[in-house]
């Protein structure tokens, strides 16, 4: 935390509001298909679908999920986010340590379709779109159809593993 604030210190602008994003591949996602459109009961499902499909202790989680579409048979595909309980309490603890409390803590694939979406209009129901995020260590892939997600992924291989010539 000593050297965000180093760092925060350098910058031209001090920024009243924080919201701060978790990446990728520090979390489980899913998507998944549950028959229900009310809240109360997806709530629940959730919670039954965490015990069977994550091998781990539900104390030691945080989780939440964000519908993505209600099909006409009354089903709600979902995304479903799940980090460890300790990496949320030592990511705040390194953020309030630097003067920095989050208004919002998401999902780094979050931030990428919703920039995709603000510089785009309305795409074709058929359109099909792969978000791609390539850092040095890591490649996130996004997938979106008919301007809505689909499928999100993390990959094992950056930049660094790409044997591309200067």
């Amino acid at each position: 935390s000593g050297k965000l604030v180093l760092l925060l210190k350098q910058l031209p602008y001090h920024s009243e509001r924080v919201f701060a994003s978790l990446s990728r591949s520090q979390m489980t996602t899913r998507i998944l298909s549950l028959p229900s459109t009310q809240t109360a009961e997806l709530d629940k499902m959730v919670g039954f679908q965490l015990e069977k499909e994550l091998p781990f202790p539900k104390d030691k989680i945080i989780f939440d999920y964000v519908p993505l579409e209600t099909t006409p048979e009354g089903f709600t595909r979902l995304l479903l986010v799940v980090v460890g309980e300790d990496l949320v309490h030592r990511s705040l603890t390194i953020l309030k340590q630097g003067g920095l409390i989050p208004e919002v803590l998401f999902l780094s694939s979050e931030g990428l379709v919703a920039s995709w979406r603000m510089t785009r209009k309305e795409e074709p129901a058929e359109s099909c779109v792969a978000l791609v995020d390539l850092d040095r260590f890591l490649t996130h892939v996004e997938v979106i159809q008919g301007g809505k997600l689909r499928m999100t992924r993390s990959f094992l291989t950056g930049a660094r593993h790409l044997n591309v010539p200067e």
